[in-house]
């Protein structure tokens, strides 16, 4: 059942006729009945008269007609072969070369732009889009399908043929971009890099077209592209003076690029005003300072009513960062050394901040004065992991070059310790049996008694059991440069005794070795460590001391020497 409504007719935008509708129905809904209804529709649109006929060389070398025609607003679609199935896109042409000819009208110059196919797919080949795009604020553009025919089918021979067309009316001394595209087309989403050739060309100036009257007035002064130099936040501009016309102000565009390629959105503008002495000059420059880190855009025009304005230029600003940044440890110390800026940037100091990762987080920051050879110590730091970062010395600084260091203690290995127990003999004289000194008698004494305390004073020998422990230097000798040492010792592991025992002096020692007196009988323990109360020791080392033979039996416990 069909329900009844009312006819209407349909309303077309100017761009869409009601041909091209029904073309673009049969795409959508059998690709393969369209191939028809779009060659009829060709020739219906391209056999019009007054129709603007723009030729391509076919294959016998014939022109066939172009079916479309796009106006020069900028917009330029593939249009209807993006309607087709993806398998028969075809890759860019090859070998693109564009040259100059005469015969434009109006004085303007014109372009013979030629290309070979590609021979991939190339029996699917059904024509070329080429995109003309003047690289000036004003930005116009020319965009053109060339059709082959549907009904020509191109062999893998065909692709050393070459394929020209024509554009006229282009603006002398203009930079333009010429895009060739291959009709089906690869899809944009793909980000095939052989889907299209592109050259930028430059036209010739009014003096080599012919017919062409240059117009002295400054507002039709097409200025070129400035040399532009960013160090640091100073930018320099380098441009081209107008003084053919005595210009002596200018204006100058500071902007950042926006999606209206080729059209920045401008932050600041500078009027540049010269002397008499610089105008007659060929270059004038001009240096921004305190540029914010990021895109920016330079534009220059001369300053008159409604002039041109030169391409924009793109580049980057980005603070000075080091590019040598060296981070060392040395005991529980982080050594940062790099090379200072050169004097272009024109700056006298640097932020160096240290943070620690683990939580809670912890940043130390030092403004250092820049030197060829600068170096900033931070002390007395934790065993942690650090980032090292290094900036100008602004809020919002960018670039900041960082490194990571873990900040460790020193701990020996177990084989790295070595504990020797040895029985010496030691004299025992005035005051070394029972650390008590003999003393002088008072009063007349005896001569048997002075001849008994002549005896004694005399000394005898006894035996000690002495422990030798020795551990090798911590390595590598720069990272673990401590002034000393932790000696750990005793009977019972959880309530050692601790001695610092100071390094040896000189550079060229690689051992530690402790001597430890009247050490007591029985297990011993012993640990190192690094010189610091929360540093981690060393697994324990466990000794018997066996007790010393001998008359004298008086034994006290003595210290460690070194």
């Amino acid at each position: 059942n069909f329900v009844r409504i009312k006819s209407y007719k349909p309303v077309f935008p100017v761009f869409v006729r009601p041909k091209m509708f029904q073309v673009l129905l049969l795409l959508l809904l059998d690709p393969v009945l369209a191939r028809d209804s779009r060659l009829d529709y060709c020739k219906t649109s391209c056999s019009q008269p007054g129709t603007n006929r723009i030729c391509g060389l076919g294959t016998s070398g014939n022109c066939t007609e172009i079916c479309l025609r796009y106006p020069t607003s900028g917009e330029c679609t593939t249009w209807p072969f993006d309607m087709l199935p993806e398998y028969e896109s075809v890759p860019g042409p090859r070998n693109l070369a564009v040259t100059p000819v005469d015969g434009s009208p109006s004085g303007q110059d014109a372009i013979s732009i030629t290309w070979q196919p590609s021979g991939d797919a190339i029996r699917c080949l059904k024509g070329f889009q080429v995109h003309v795009i003047e690289m000036s604020p004003v930005a116009s553009s020319t965009c053109h399908q060339i059709i082959l025919g549907f009904d020509v089918t191109l062999s893998h021979e065909d692709n050393q043929k070459r394929f020209s067309h024509i554009v006229r009316n282009l603006r002398p001394e203009t930079t333009y971009t010429i895009t060739v595209r291959s009709l089906p087309t690869r899809r944009t989403s793909e980000g095939d890099d052989d889907s299209f050739l592109k050259e930028t060309y430059r036209t010739r100036s009014c003096e080599s077209i012919p017919g062409c009257k240059r117009k002295v007035s400054p507002s039709n002064w097409n200025p070129p592209q400035p040399k532009v130099t960013a160090v640091g936040r100073s930018v320099t501009i380098r441009a081209r003076t107008a003084r053919q016309f005595n210009i002596r102000s200018y204006n100058l565009f500071l902007g950042k690029p926006s999606r209206r390629d080729p059209y920045p959105d401008v932050i600041s503008v500078v009027h540049k005003r010269l002397s008499l002495k610089e105008s007659k000059k060929k270059y004038f420059q001009h240096t921004f300072s305190d540029v914010q880190p990021g895109q920016h855009t330079l534009q220059y025009s001369v300053d008159a009513r409604d002039p041109y304005r030169s391409y924009p230029v793109q580049f980057t600003v980005r603070d000075w960062i080091p590019g040598d940044l060296r981070v060392q440890q040395s005991a529980r110390n982080v050594t940062v050394q790099f090379e200072g800026p050169t004097a272009e940037y024109n700056l006298s100091t640097c932020n160096v901040s240290l943070t620690r990762k683990s939580y809670p987080e912890r940043t130390w920051t030092q403004s250092t004065a820049l030197v060829p050879n600068v170096t900033t110590i931070f002390t007395d730091l934790k065993p942690d992991i650090y980032g090292v970062k290094v900036s100008s010395p602004y809020t919002d600084a960018s670039p900041v070059v960082e490194k990571i260091i873990e900040l460790k203690d020193w701990v020996p290995k177990r084989q790295d310790i070595t504990v020797k127990v040895k029985t010496v003999k030691v004299r025992v004289g005035r005051g070394r049996s029972s650390g008590h000194s003999s003393g002088r008698a008072s009063g007349r004494a005896s001569g048997k008694s002075r001849r008994r305390n002549s005896k004694n004073r005399s000394g005898g020998r006894k035996k000690e059991r002495r422990v030798r422990l020795t551990f090798a230097r911590p390595e590598p000798r720069l990272k673990y440069d401590y002034s000393g040492f932790y000696v750990y010792f005793g009977k019972d592991p959880a309530r050692l005794e601790r001695q610092e025992v100071a390094r040896p002096e000189g550079e060229n020692w690689n051992n530690v070795t402790v001597v430890m007196k009247d050490v007591p009988s029985g297990m011993q323990f012993f640990q190192v460590s690094a010189p610091y109360e929360d540093a981690l020791r060393s697994e324990l080392v466990m000794v018997r001391v066996r007790r010393p033979r001998g008359k004298n039996k008086n034994r006290h416990h003595g210290g460690a020497q070194t």
